[in-house]
């Protein structure tokens, strides 16, 4: 084996020690006894779990650890562990895990989401505006405001639920409300709704259904954009400036137009 020196790899030596558990001995070469622990950071830590892993995952691992620690010295560690697993899930290489199926798609594929846990939280975007609901005179609408004093309890609080698969994938819902967040494109231009659905009608989607246009890949590290699974390229996005202006669908470089948020 030649002697290759991660730290050559990254942009500054990422300080990382391994921890012995009890009867297991430290790594050699990159052949890792199974739950071997290396200490990446005070509030981080790398499992390796698999034997043996092959050196170009070795390197992805690392350089996402190292992105990650970069990104929490300099804007602090007051992230949620939904938060870090966001974070972690887009700074490594991902493998595509397809699951094989009878199709009348082209490809003869068919790859099948489930749902896998769900949490709450409010949305936020980079201008500090809050994602508010308000109702019209028949429907409800999902706008940007930036609340001060007593105000923040108008923010809408969403049900976040994650899906398997080879990116982070989420469902947004209102809570104690069978609204989803959806995408649909039409005349070429993606437009997001509010959408009734009953949870159990996305427990699993295919590829195949129409149901995909509930779903959004997680993205981005310093700060988190929402990326359409049915309408790939556009993003749930808020106006820059305006206030209690609704959300809308936009591509990544529309101008007046904030794609990135933070998840309280």
């Amino acid at each position: 084996m030649s002697n290759f020196d991660l730290s050559d790899a990254l942009e500054s030596p990422l300080d990382w020690t391994a921890e012995k558990t009890e009867g297991q001995s430290c790594c050699s070469d990159i052949e890792c006894d199974p739950d071997e622990i290396f200490k990446l950071d005070m509030d981080l830590e790398l499992v390796v779990s698999q034997n043996p892993l092959p050196m170009h995952r070795v390197v992805s691992l690392l350089l996402g650890a190292n992105k990650i620690k970069k990104y929490l010295q300099r804007k602090g560690r007051g992230l949620s562990d939904d938060q870090l697993c966001t974070m972690i899930m887009n700074s490594i290489e991902k493998t595509v895990v397809e699951s094989v199926g009878t199709s009348s798609s082209p490809s003869g594929r068919r790859i099948t989401l489930n749902r896998l846990r769900s949490w709450e939280c409010c949305l936020t975007d980079r201008e500090k505006k809050d994602i508010i609901c308000t109702a019209a005179s028949t429907s409800v609408e999902l706008c940007a405001a930036t609340l001060k004093g007593g105000n923040h309890s108008h923010k809408a609080t969403f049900k976040m639920a994650s899906y398997s698969g080879s990116e982070m994938t989420v469902a947004l819902s209102l809570i104690k409300q069978k609204l989803y967040i959806s995408c649909t494109m039409i005349d070429d231009k993606a437009v997001l709704r509010l959408e009734e659905c009953d949870e159990k009608d996305l427990k699993a989607i295919s590829n195949e259904s129409d149901m995909e246009r509930f779903l959004f890949h997680v993205k981005g590290v310093d700060g988190t954009r929402f990326e359409s699974v049915k309408c790939r390229g556009w993003f749930i996005s808020t106006s820059y400036e305006e206030e209690l202006q609704p959300l809308e669908m936009c591509q990544v470089d529309a101008v007046n137009r904030e794609i990135a948020f933070s998840m309280k």
